[in-house]
């Protein structure tokens, strides 16, 4: 019964995941994000979500009107409980597929 009851929640978290993705395309034709590579001890430190399948760096979505280093900061201390010290832009990335405008910072 658990199992069954564990596959309904992830089927569902998945939709709602599918439909928000919808909705923002939408309302939000350009998306801006950041992301930040955490490595300590020649480890890379990846976050793996309930509504999403596979492994990504820590970071989201940029706040309107605020600064790139500070979403990181912010991302990373949300998802990893990490306080970062310097930061170095090693690029922004666009992705153009399926309709949208996609801007990521990476650092």
């Amino acid at each position: 019964m658990k199992r069954v009851s564990l596959r309904v929640g992830t089927a569902v978290r998945k939709l709602a995941w599918e439909g928000e993705r919808l909705r923002w395309r939408l309302f939000h034709p350009v998306t801006v994000g950041a992301r930040v590579i955490l490595i300590r001890d020649r480890q890379v430190l990846l976050i793996r979500h309930t509504y999403r399948e596979g492994w990504f760096f820590p970071g989201g979505g940029v706040d309107k009107g605020e600064p790139w280093t500070k979403a990181a900061r912010r991302e990373a201390e949300e998802e990893a409980n990490a306080t970062l010290r310097d930061l170095t832009l090693l690029g922004v990335y666009s992705n153009f597929e399926e309709g949208k405008s996609d801007h990521v910072a990476m650092f």
